[in-house]
């Protein structure tokens, strides 16, 4: 006994393979840093210092101490900081994970996955303000966007 598929699955089976799957060029991008209750941080997405991490962070940059030489240029990071943050949130429970970094269409997208707590769920009655700091290598781009994991755009900025 054969079975028939159906025309429908075969065509867009067809058209995914002869049309390719765009996800666009990986491109190298680490956590910096990943709080749950960040200072001062604004909603979106904002190139950031390495002072502006600290602040984040709610402490400052240690200047180096007399008679320490300073590390070579060519060892410093070249990395573009971007804070993401969905600003206020009334509980614990919220945080963000970076998933991917790509290059698509000449934008440097990075994609996010934002967790909140389950509704069900009892938290503390505490304000946050949840933020994660992204360091990019510089690339071929003028353009950053940050979405979450629905594809829905947390910020964009160009630089």
């Amino acid at each position: 006994m054969t079975k028939r598929m159906s025309a429908l699955p075969i065509a867009l089976l067809s058209l995914t393979l002869l049309t390719g799957c765009d996800r666009g060029e990986e491109l190298a991008a680490t956590e910096v840093l990943n709080n749950t209750n960040c200072k001062g941080a604004q909603d979106g997405l904002h190139p950031v210092s390495y002072a502006d991490v600290a602040r984040l962070r709610g402490s400052t940059l240690l200047s180096m101490s007399a008679g320490t030489q300073p590390p070579d240029a060519s060892s410093q990071s070249e990395l573009l900081l971007f804070a993401i943050s969905a600003g206020r949130q009334p509980t614990p429970g919220y945080y963000f994970s970076l998933k991917d970094a790509r290059l698509k269409n000449g934008v440097a997208e990075l994609q996010l996955h934002w967790q909140t707590p389950d509704p069900d769920s009892v938290q503390a009655q505490v304000i946050t303000y949840p933020c994660i700091v992204v360091g990019l290598e510089a690339g071929d781009f003028s353009d950053i966007r940050a979405v979450d994991q629905h594809g829905e755009k947390l910020g964009e900025v160009r630089i």
